[in-house]
């Protein structure tokens, strides 16, 4: 695959991102989410794959360091937050943000490593 085509599969995985982490949420999936903590794992999950795109975006220059992949997605994981507190049917919470960020983290050393395995 090419640079220019993984670049379009990382914009299509920001837009999606964005969409099912802004988009409006019935009242009943947000009450279950919250009591089953379920949105932290969306969190982890959703920021995991951001960091997997972003590695293989990158690893087109060899092995990308830890900084300019998991920095991307735990600083993207912080503007899904900062876009969620003004919205009606979402709220800013700092778990979400820790959960993603460890998402980011964990995916990073899990594609290296199986990258180094290579």
């Amino acid at each position: 695959m090419t640079g220019h085509q993984r670049r379009v599969w990382l914009g299509v995985y920001v837009v999606a991102l964005l969409v099912l982490t802004l988009a409006p949420v019935p009242a009943l999936a947000r009450r279950v989410a919250a009591t089953d903590h379920l949105d932290k794992v969306v969190h982890f999950v959703l920021l995991g794959g951001l960091t997997v795109m972003l590695y293989w975006n990158l690893a087109t220059e060899g092995h990308p360091p830890l900084g300019r992949v998991v920095g991307p997605a735990t600083a993207f994981a912080a503007l899904i937050e900062l876009l969620q507190a003004p919205l009606p049917y979402r709220s800013m919470d700092l778990w979400d943000f820790v959960w993603g960020a460890a998402g980011a983290f964990v995916a990073y050393f899990l594609v290296a490593g199986l990258s180094a395995r290579r």
